[in-house]
């Protein structure tokens, strides 16, 4: 390697080098930090992916999912990682080192497709892999680190542009069957697990692109060819992947979220939209006492200036598209992408909570946008002239000296009580316990990051000591027949306060980890399920949540009637999800009875019919009604117990097992 080819080429090996480095940042924070910047939403797919390899199933039995069924983003290879690892953290990190190798060899393709100069293909790369915002929804953990939510949405567009450009160009399609086959693959991922979304914001502007395509050229016979042909087939196959997603239940249980915004709003909603864009690439901070004179605030000013960069480089093409005329296809389908991903946003209020926009959804369109900035500091530089090259080398001094800084910062910034959780989890563990419940709004967050630090012990978190949070997590211990003792309970010292005195007494302190207590529990005393299971058994106690008592509730949380010829418990009213059939087992104890039947057991429904009833003799302590079968025109059931009067009992439980 001599001086002249250095001299040459020095500005290809410096972004080579900036390259090389992002890569190798990326690899050793998704290698190393996933444990310390595990929060609410990324933990929940780590301990996907865990339950995927264990139930050896895509769709998971009893798991209750986000907003979408999460396969298009890197869960699917995060599973099988897991199975060669055995740990969450390192799993979800080798996908994402998958992803970030994939989108790098994507970009650089569809630049080299285009016939961008190689040293500005590089360029846009080096822009894609630089860390603008770093928070729980921000660039980076939607695409190349945490959950990486939005990687494989986004491959959508970008396969389908880096097929369309090396169509409009007329290659044969032998030399890319196989982008043809990935695209394929990524549409009907993408339609099963999250809907309509993609095929809305990113496929039809490709096919609206190409149709206009035809009406620009002049000659409607165009109209057929084989650019729309592959969009309108990947389009039906969208469609397949839509009902197939509705089939599993995963869509249609979640349900879209969207609402179109109001005429009032419009004004507001502009603005916003807008500077999400700037948000999204870290130009605009979430607080406002930032002063612009320090490192930190200053950091804000750069990434506002590399924001306005990309989209400045879009509206110099568009402005300079004659002279840039081999680029047109390119330039014209992104500006397609971006116009109708406006165009949705501003109509569709995604504000989250009614408050913050939700700047994470132009990642459909700003990240193709980016490749445009290649082109455009290819045709600067091109020109030779100075003002030119320089605005060219002061983004790359830029965009070089915010990648260091913000990987740094990234590095060092996430800490997440990892050095409790694991305190926590191998204090159960040498204890001969293997689930711990995690109870109260405050311990959650730390809960679902604690079902990934040891895998010998399972995590359940729940809201209170009957409710059981679903959203990302396994439900199957909030049903308590499920729950096998002796197990732990975390909260905090307020949490232990709120609960019912029978639950409290019965749970007995271990060691105290900052604001949280871990209690040891002997007997199964919690209950976060008493609804109809779909199969299995559910077991409720006099305590659970809707049931309602009348005599004495004792101190481990039985009840005792008072000897009067009343109700002595009612349950909350069942919904009825689907035809069944049920065995119901009650557990008792009679203290004294005069007659033979010490009490009745009755199944009532909406209708105030009874459905089902058996007495409950004084010398058992348990009856089983056999075959109670329920149908949806019912609605719903309720369970009573009625005692004689002159009988006291005590009440335990009541099983609910489906046929």
């Amino acid at each position: 390697m001599n001086k002249t080819w250095i001299k040459e080429h020095w500005l290809e090996i410096l972004l080579c080098v900036g390259i090389v480095i992002q890569i190798g940042a990326l690899a050793v924070f998704n290698l190393t930090r996933l444990p310390y910047e595990s929060n609410y939403d990324s933990s929940c797919a780590y301990a996907q992916i865990v339950e995927m390899w264990r139930q050896k199933r895509i769709l998971l039995k009893d798991w209750a999912y986000q907003t979408t069924l999460g396969i298009d983003s890197p869960v699917l290879l995060g599973a099988l990682f897991y199975g060669i690892t055995k740990n969450a953290f390192t799993a979800f990190g080798l996908a994402n080192i998958v992803t970030v190798i994939v989108y790098a060899c994507l970009f650089y393709d569809i630049l080299k497709q285009a016939d961008v100069k190689k040293n500005m293909r590089l360029l846009a790369v080096l822009f894609l892999l630089t860390p603008y915002s770093t928070g729980q929804l921000g660039y980076m953990p939607m695409l190349f680190t945490s959950a990486g939510s939005y990687a494989y949405k986004l491959l959508v567009p970008l396969l389908l542009i880096d097929i369309l450009v090396r169509m409009h160009k007329g290659q044969e399609i032998k030399k890319y069957w196989y982008l043809i086959l990935f695209a394929t693959f990524f549409v009907f991922d993408t339609a099963v697990s999250s809907g309509e979304y993609i095929l809305l914001c990113a496929v039809l502007p490709l096919i609206g692109y190409e149709i206009l395509h035809v009406l620009i050229g002049n000659d409607i016979k165009q109209i057929f060819n084989k650019r729309l042909g592959f969009l309108i087939l990947e389009s039906a196959i969208y469609v397949v992947g839509i009902k197939v997603g509705r089939r599993t239940g995963i869509i249609e249980s979640v349900g879209s979220q969207m609402m179109l915004t109001k005429a009032k709003h419009f004004p507001s909603v502009i603005a916003k939209c807008l500077t999400g864009i700037f948000q999204l690439f870290g130009g605009i901070p979430d607080y406002e006492d930032i002063p612009v004179t320090q490192t930190y605030g200053m950091m804000y000013l750069f990434r506002f200036f590399l924001a306005a960069v990309i989209l400045a480089s879009w509206i110099y093409l568009l402005k300079h598209l004659k002279e840039n005329e081999k680029y047109k296809e390119l330039v014209g389908m992104i500006t397609c992408i971006f116009a109708v991903n406006l165009i949705v946003l501003i109509f569709a209020n995604v504000n989250y909570a009614t408050k913050t926009f939700e700047y994470r959804y132009h990642l459909i369109s700003m990240i193709p946008m980016i490749l445009l900035t290649s082109i455009a500091a290819s045709d600067l530089w091109e020109k030779r002239k100075l003002l030119e090259q320089t605005i060219v080398l002061v983004t790359i001094v830029l965009l070089l000296f915010v990648n260091v800084y913000d990987y740094k910062n990234y590095m060092r910034d996430c800490y997440n009580y990892q050095g409790d959780m694991q305190g926590i989890t191998l204090t159960a563990e040498q204890e001969g316990v293997h689930l711990i419940i995690t109870i109260g709004s405050e311990s959650i967050s730390m809960g679902r990051c604690m079902r990934n630090v040891n895998p010998n012990v399972e995590i359940s978190t729940w809201g209170g000591y009957n409710h059981g949070v679903g959203w990302g997590a396994s439900t199957y211990y909030f049903d308590n027949a499920h729950l096998k003792t002796p197990y732990m309970v975390l909260m905090t010292q307020k949490e232990y306060e709120l609960m019912p005195k029978q639950i409290a007494k019965q749970l007995e302190e271990v060691q105290v980890f900052g604001i949280f207590r871990l209690y040891r529990v002997k007997e199964n005393v919690l209950d976060g399920d008493n609804t109809l299971p779909q199969s299995g058994t559910n077991r409720d106690f006099c305590y659970s949540s809707g049931y309602e008592y009348w005599g004495k509730m004792e101190s481990d949380g039985n009840v005792l009637s008072s000897g009067k010829k009343e109700t002595v418990l009612r349950s909350n009213k069942k919904k009825i999800e689907k035809d069944a059939t049920y065995d119901i087992v009650v557990h008792y104890e009679v203290i004294q009875a005069k007659e033979d039947s010490a009490a009745t057991f009755r199944v009532r429904n909406a209708q105030d019919e009874i459905i089902a009833e058996q007495e409950m003799p004084k010398d058992a302590t348990k009856i089983t009604i056999k075959d109670v079968s329920v149908i949806t025109g019912m609605e719903w059931v309720r369970y009573r117990i009625n005692a004689e009067k002159g009988s006291k009992i005590r009440i335990r439980s009541i099983e609910t097992i489906a046929q």
